[in-house]
């Protein structure tokens, strides 16, 4: 499912200081000294927020990056940006208020140290860390006895709401603070032991972890009430036991994609800041911030559709159904669909239900069928997995297709999700959201079509409870729009020191070959 896409461009005025910018670098190299970084105007928007994201904010301007020890700077702070443009160093020193914390330009770098007790020479890049604040781990997770890999693996670190995701090759990158070294990484995988790894222990270049298949015969556990209607009721009931159920601050990695046959045409990418409603507010309204996005489009004008797809931002924010209960999770509409208990499975060392529903034929289509996984014990829904029912998906394009021209008929051909929640102590968070749908494009009066794939996901990398705050209403962006702001090619250090899904093999190749042929002006 995809959205309109649009490129921004520089205004005029930005070209020419840019342009400026240009000239005087080349004729004037050594007026730029690495220490005069921190004496350049920046302008930043005005805004309160956490001081870790007001320096993420920063570093978009300046391009540089910030190090630092989370232990000396109090990053969990609400602090205001200035509204008129300032000098680099007078914005930290107001922000951060320490009058011991100096600041220093390594290489790309901002340091922010205290001198008492520590070297910023310490802060040089090594192997394996970006921003010297910050520690990669590269890897694959794979089935222990096929060795198959295995895609969408949930990546984290103990005690943390820190986390990534593995993509369809089973390959991730996972990016944490430096200040967890010592901490352990958990992967874990609806039918796989979860697996606890203690960070000092892995390959420092390229790791590959094996999870064992966990797969418990219903009959060998003793059920204390089979009937799926009666725990999905009971599931609803403790959501607020299980669910950290008020406002929440999230930083998202989030990526469109639109294929045809096996050709990508279309990429999107961004980091997102997202402020979610609590649960149970009369009428939520969520946010959502771009903190970096790129746009890579190789769409020739045979291929171009005037067609807008019911996908993007908004279907992402909705498909958190504990919080906005679709209708086969309606107490009010159980009588719609057939709910049968088929399996019990393993999921992070906790045995869960797999109860597999489907909507009666008999109702008005679409009808969804799919599997809800709810924890045995504590009875949380952990996850989601559901499509249009293929009979009567046709009947859904008038839910899927926004707008289409007249002189093309659009069918869907699939539309799947995938929903995950992870815990953290003793609370569930949304994890991941899998959008997967595919179209069949064609003219009036022509035999055969063109079938188009869009895919959106959304990795919930970072969850803050704690100083949540709405955004300033002029920095946010409209959930119905495109989110671009950026574009850019297939460079993994345009991310800095958030997570991101990894491309699969595909993708990461026509991230590339599109940006090449970007480049070339094709």
């Amino acid at each position: 499912m995809a959205a309109d896409y649009t490129i921004k461009s520089l205004s005029s005025k930005q070209s020419l200081h840019l342009l400026v910018l240009i000239i005087l670098i080349n004729l004037h190299p050594g007026i730029f000294s690495q220490d005069s970084t921190l004496y350049q105007l920046v302008s930043v928007p005005d805004t309160s927020c956490r001081l870790d994201i007001a320096l993420r904010i920063i570093e978009n301007n300046i391009h540089h990056f910030f190090s630092y020890n989370s232990n000396i700077i109090p990053v969990e702070k609400i602090v205001t940006l200035p509204s008129v443009k300032d000098t680099l160093i007078s914005i930290l020193r107001t922000i951060i208020n320490d009058p011991d914390i100096q600041y220093k330009v390594i290489g790309n770098q901002v340091v922010i140290y205290n001198p008492l007790n520590e070297n910023p020479v310490d802060y040089m890049p090594d192997t394996g860390i970006v921003g010297s604040s910050f520690k990669i781990i590269n890897g694959i997770i794979v089935d222990g006895s096929s060795n198959d890999p295995i895609p969408f693996a949930t990546i984290g670190l103990t005690r943390t709401t820190v986390g990534t995701i593995s993509n369809s090759n089973g390959e991730f990158v996972f990016k944490f603070p430096r200040a967890f070294i010592h901490d352990s990484l958990v992967v874990a995988c609806l039918g796989y032991a979860m697996k606890k790894i203690r960070i000092t222990d892995l390959d420092s270049g390229y790791c590959e972890i094996m999870l064992l298949p966990d797969y418990i015969p219903i009959q060998e556990v003793i059920i204390r009430k089979t009937d799926p209607i009666y725990l999905l009721r009971l599931a609803l009931s403790k959501i607020p036991d299980n669910y950290f159920t008020e406002p929440v601050n999230q930083t998202t990695f989030y990526r469109e994609s639109v294929k045809r046959g096996n050709r990508y045409l279309m990429i999107s990418e961004a980091v997102l800041e997202i402020y979610r409603s609590g649960y149970f507010e009369q009428f939520p309204y969520d946010q959502v911030r771009i903190i970096k996005a790129r746009k890579n489009i190789d769409i020739q004008r045979t291929d171009t559709v005037t067609l807008k797809l019911k996908a993007g931002l908004r279907t992402s924010l909705l498909l958190d159904i504990v919080r906005n209960r679709l209708d086969f999770l309606n107490e009010d509409l159980f009588n719609l669909y057939n709910y049968d208990m088929t399996d019990i499975i393993v999921d992070e060392d906790r045995y869960t239900y797999v109860i597999y529903f489907r909507q009666y034929l008999y109702t008005t289509p679409p009808h969804y069928e799919g599997r809800i996984f709810i924890d045995l014990e504590s009875l949380a829904i952990r996850a989601f997995e559901f499509q249009i029912y293929p009979g009567t998906i046709e009947q859904a394009a008038k839910y899927l297709v926004i707008r289409k021209p007249r002189y093309m008929d659009v069918t869907p051909l699939s539309a799947k999700y995938y929903v995950r929640y992870r815990q953290d102590e003793d609370k569930f968070y949304l994890a991941y959201i899998l959008s997967d749908n595919t179209f069949r494009i064609k003219r009036r009066h022509q035999l055969v079509g063109k079938t188009f794939n869009t895919k959106t996901e959304m990795a919930i990398t970072q969850t803050r409870i704690e100083n949540v705050t709405r955004f300033k209403t002029g920095l946010t962006t409209n959930i119905d729009d495109l989110f671009i702001d950026h574009v850019g090619g297939a460079d993994e250090s345009f991310w800095g020191d958030y997570n991101y899904i990894k491309p699969d093999e595909p993708l990461e190749e026509a991230l590339i070959r599109i940006d090449d042929l970007m480049k070339k002006g094709r």
